[in-house]
């Protein structure tokens, strides 16, 4: 992946060869451009990724870690904020968008319809929906 123009030759030299799927790091935009004009090319660029990743958690002190769903759909795990503590799951309003996946107690996840569980301040809620729905629901703490 360090080499743009060797890349771009042994990706070329696989497809001639019928590979049927080639995975390749990407150095920048452009270089990700010209590889997927190639053909059949899964272009990976890990730096770009992580750090968007990264600056996601950073924008929002809550979320944990994050993983995209497609079509603009999240699964987020979120620390519990100091005002949800001793409420109980079925006290938490989430917005309609929102749906409530699991709490992560120590090593245990525990079903978000267990309506009478009392979240603590070592849990993380793990929800599911868009990113506005999401950043909506953390901004309030």
């Amino acid at each position: 992946g360090e080499d743009i123009e060797t890349s771009i030759l042994v990706c070329m030299n696989i497809l001639e060869l019928g590979c049927d799927e080639i995975w390749v790091k990407a150095q920048s935009g452009i270089h990700e451009r010209i590889l997927s004009r190639l053909g059949d090319v899964r272009v990976v660029l890990p730096e770009a990724q992580y750090g968007e990743h990264v600056a996601q958690m950073v924008h929002n002190p809550l979320i944990q870690d994050y993983l995209s769903v497609g079509e603009g759909h999240y699964i987020a795990q979120l620390r519990v904020p100091e005002a949800l503590v001793g409420k109980t799951v079925e006290e938490i309003s989430l917005d309609d968008a929102l749906a409530g996946v699991a709490v992560r107690r120590d090593r245990e996840l525990l079903p978000f319809n267990t309506l009478e569980l009392e979240l603590t301040t070592s849990d993380t809620l793990i929800l599911h929906g868009p990113r506005e729905a999401l950043r909506r629901f953390s901004d309030q703490f």
